[in-house]
């Protein structure tokens, strides 16, 4: 008897639960906030690449100043390709002053990555041609926007390549100057087997990098880090061999600890990218390679840090944000950000492989988001 009333006790919280839990979401307020998300990957009425942003938002009710949702299928802004052809904004015929009336409907810019696999099918663009298309390149009006956005106090959020794939040097010095921030050419990624026969996901121009660069065939069979830059240069460091962790962690400082509610260590899996920035920015996280000796030999050799920035923040006469990653690319399920307190449940959704990306959406990427958004929507009150 006891257990029969145990089941049904357990089957009428499974029920109910979720049924709180969006009357709950359902009566908070909403908070209009005027976000725009730029997003060079996707053609119109498609978000994939940014659903964990669009999730963030929806779980928090930060609606559109409208009162209407931002929902993934219609959050893409200027830069939603028209018959995969031409962006609004990248226009050769858009004009400063155009651009500059745009700003004023954005109170906040997200820049999300530009896309990962240019014709070429590298992480970023190496022929001439990659780099004067417009859908893979940050360009002239890329430039003139975070400008105008800057001078008008609008936070901005950049992450991933989007400023690592510049159009031509002049406004690759324009923009280093503007923001004190550079890419030194080089990326990396986590694989869990390096081995090709198991792991299908390891993209064949990097077999095909190392063995031009070697002159032997690829015969890793761990897990491990591959890294590699525009100078088509390549090298891995293998779990038990140069790597005594193997798999990039992201370190949060004191400071994110406490602003963004962060925790002070989690594993990153997919693409990162290793940049560098000045005195003007403060690095609030960063990404830790745990090489051991030998690795530790090979970072030397290309003048690779065993640390470097994985969040810069910029506060002060203007905020700006640069996430080194792309953090935003989750495949997240929308129908759950209507439940409130869901995160709190958030252990049951990923298990702790480090070849996934679940763990940093739940226990990472929400806090951060979260915080940022309440910290504008209280700046824009003043």
């Amino acid at each position: 008897m006891l257990n029969r009333k145990f089941i049904i006790g357990i089957l009428v919280l499974l029920v109910c639960a979720p049924i709180v839990s969006w009357i709950i979401w359902n009566s908070q307020t909403i908070r209009p906030i005027g976000f725009t998300i730029f997003d060079k990957r996707v053609p119109q009425k498609q978000a994939i690449f940014h659903q964990a942003l669009n999730w963030i938002l929806n779980y928090n009710k930060f609606y559109k100043p409208d009162n209407t949702p931002f929902l993934p299928e219609r959050s893409v802004k200027e830069y939603a390709p028209v018959k995969n052809i031409a962006f609004s904004i990248n226009s050769v015929k858009t004009t400063k002053s155009e651009l500059y009336k745009k700003t004023k409907y954005i109170d906040f810019a997200y820049f999300t990555e530009l896309p990962c696999e240019a014709p070429s099918k590298t992480p970023f663009p190496t022929k001439q041609a990659d780099y004067l298309h417009p859908f893979n390149t940050f360009t002239g009006n890329d430039y003139t926007m975070l400008t105008l956005l800057k001078n008008e106090q609008k936070p901005i959020i950049t992450e991933g390549n989007f400023i690592t794939h510049f159009i031509n040097y002049k406004i690759q010095g324009l923009y280093q100057k503007q923001f004190g921030i550079r890419w030194t050419g080089w990326c990396g990624k986590f694989f869990f087997s390096l081995d090709t026969s198991i792991n299908k996901e390891i993209p064949k121009w990097i077999t095909k990098a190392y063995m031009l660069q070697y002159k032997k065939r690829w015969n890793y069979k761990r897990s491990g880090i591959v890294m590699v830059d525009t100078n088509n240069r390549i090298f891995v460091l293998e779990k038990g061999k140069q790597l005594e962790r193997e798999v990039p962690m992201i370190q949060s400082s004191k400071y994110a600890i406490q602003k963004y509610n962060l925790p002070d260590e989690i594993h990153y899996p997919t693409w990162f990218y290793i940049m560098q920035t000045g005195e003007q920015n403060n690095v609030v996280a960063r990404f830790r390679l745990y090489t051991n000796k030998n690795g530790d030999s090979i970072l030397r050799q290309y003048s690779i840090p065993k640390a470097f920035p994985a969040i810069i923040e910029h506060t002060g006469d203007y905020t700006y944000y640069h996430f080194a990653a792309d953090f935003s690319n989750f495949p997240s399920h929308f129908s759950f950000s209507k439940l409130k307190y869901i995160d709190f449940l958030s252990p049951l959704f990923y298990k702790r492989n480090y070849s996934e990306k679940d763990m940093f959406f739940w226990e990472y990427y929400i806090p951060l988001m979260t915080s940022i958004f309440n910290k504008t929507i209280i700046h824009n009150k003043k």
